[in-house]
């Protein structure tokens, strides 16, 4: 019989570890689609800063001059293409996995609480709940992390366009007070000041779009947009159960 036991019991084991496997799989797309578009929109909002972290891995200035309206209107345009990309699937994804993720939480809560219940914790059951704890929070942290940093990539674009159009306001300024000191404006500098007044329209409008983008499409993750603090509570959550599973098993082993 004890053979038996040890048969069903690895069984048992080997079911758990395909199903939490399986499981985990669907997570694991969602963390890879977030990372895309993590690293997208990076890579987007890059090309209208001065300093870019593109500019400088390749030795060049590779930066968008918004100062032309229809520059403008090409970004907001590439920028929307690269984001919709896959958009369809997408609701289908974060559904997945927050059924997946609403139960892997559901059924780890029901193994801790029946560990502490029981009283006795044998190893094979901390190194089962410990590794599964610590694979669910890796994958959902993860995708955390990605969705935090793409939602924070709509300030960060907003805050860059706002420093370009402050420039092109100091040169718009600049430009009318040559003017009234002068009091001669030729064609040329007319049409720079028409350009340079519709590029300033053109980014108030592509500010208060980014504004709405972040409070309508956020990145969530079972309904609760991701962020680092979001990050930080799900972190501390998992390694305060894997701290609880080894302090019951340090003194059930005394």
């Amino acid at each position: 019989r004890s053979q038996l036991e040890i048969v069903e019991t690895l069984f048992g084991f080997v079911l758990t570890f395909l199903f939490f496997n399986t499981a985990l799989m669907f997570i694991d797309v969602g963390r890879i689609d977030y990372q895309r578009r993590a690293n997208i929109i990076r890579a987007v909002g890059s090309l209208i800063k001065f300093d870019s972290l593109i500019a400088q891995q390749c030795g060049m200035d590779i930066f968008i001059d918004l100062a032309w309206p229809v520059n403008v209107s090409a970004w907001l345009e590439f920028r929307r293409l690269l984001i919709t990309m896959g958009s369809q699937f997408r609701p289908r994804i974060a559904l997945y996995t927050s059924y997946i993720t609403v139960f892997l939480i559901g059924l780890m809560l029901w193994v801790l609480i029946s560990i502490f219940a029981i009283g006795e914790v044998t190893t094979l059951a901390v190194a089962t709940v410990g590794g599964f704890l610590l694979s669910l929070g890796y994958f959902l942290g993860r995708s955390i992390w990605y969705g935090s940093a793409t939602n924070e990539q709509f300030g960060y674009q907003a805050r860059s366009l706002s420093r370009i159009q402050l420039r092109l306001r100091e040169l718009r300024t600049s430009v009318i007070m040559k003017h009234a000191a002068t009091h001669r404006i030729s064609l040329k500098e007319k049409m720079i000041e028409a350009r340079l007044m519709q590029a300033d329209s053109l980014m108030d409008a592509a500010t208060h779009l980014l504004d709405m983008d972040s409070k309508l499409e956020p990145i969530t993750i079972l309904g609760i947009p991701a962020s680092k603090e979001l990050y930080t509570t799900t972190a501390t959550l998992v390694l305060s159960a894997i701290g609880g599973i080894l302090v019951e098993y340090y003194f059930n082993s005394q």
